[in-house]
């Protein structure tokens, strides 16, 4: 019995300390940013735009999508005093190369200083001390399906025949696959999976949507696809794909 007591004692305290470990490795990698409002009213000023495809859902008539946009947001390392220092070493500098550059009666001097003058103002313009500075963040944007949207890709997928070999296309498959007016290949929905790039065609909202989390987002008319799967990927299409 006392050697029972020592084996549930050990346990519970290895138990206590792989606790925070495991809930560590199973916590998510990183949060998504949704796009909010305003950012699906700037987006909607489009007609087309670039994009990486999250997902794309047929039961709910959607498709997400990946764009990435610049948001200033403050330095916590800004020191005021070190930034008006910096101004002012900037100042002079412009100020003694300026008048250098306009008296200096030796061309190659001139053109030195004009040089430094020009130093100065990139620096001026891209300050390392600055208050704001401008990251790159990355929005999920969910957008509602047309109804009768059209998937297509630029490109043809390598098939193999029966014996392994290259499958060839003939110039009537290759005109059955394309469209009057439309760009690229037909694609089917199998072919249209999450971390491809791919160019979205939008118009506005439609008023049936009014009502609904999709009010006010642009409606997807058509989906071409530009680069290929990723066989191999790491969050493939069976994952990724919602139901």
């Amino acid at each position: 019995m006392r050697h029972f007591f020592a084996w549930m004692l050990v346990a519970t305290c290895f138990g206590t300390f792989l606790e925070p470990i495991l809930a560590q490795s199973q916590s998510p990698k990183s949060q998504r940013n949704l796009a909010t409002t305003a950012d699906y009213k700037a987006l909607a000023k489009s007609s087309s735009f670039l994009a990486k495809i999250n997902g794309i859902s047929p039961l709910a008539k959607s498709i997400t999508v990946e764009l990435t946009k610049s948001e200033a947001k403050e330095n916590p390392n800004f020191d005021p005093i070190q930034a008006q220092r910096e101004q002012l070493n900037l100042q002079q500098t412009l100020y003694r190369n300026q008048i250098r550059a306009l008296s200096d009666p030796n061309p190659f001097n001139r053109m030195a200083a004009m040089r430094r003058v020009t130093q100065a103002q990139q620096r001026a313009m891209n300050p390392q001390n600055a208050r704001f500075k401008m990251e790159k963040v990355a929005l999920d944007y969910e957008l509602p399906l047309s109804s009768s949207v059209k998937l297509r890709k630029s490109f043809l997928v390598e098939e193999f025949d029966d014996r392994g070999y290259l499958k060839k296309f003939t110039a009537k498959e290759i005109a059955a696959l394309k469209s009057p007016g439309v760009p690229g290949y037909k694609a089917s929905l199998e072919e249209v999976e999450p971390g491809q790039v791919a160019w979205i065609y939008v118009k506005p909202a439609p008023k049936s949507l009014e009502g609904s989390e999709m009010a006010g987002r642009p409606l997807v008319t058509m989906v071409l696809v530009t680069s290929p799967p990723q066989p191999f990927s790491s969050g493939g299409s069976s994952s990724s794909r919602k139901k």
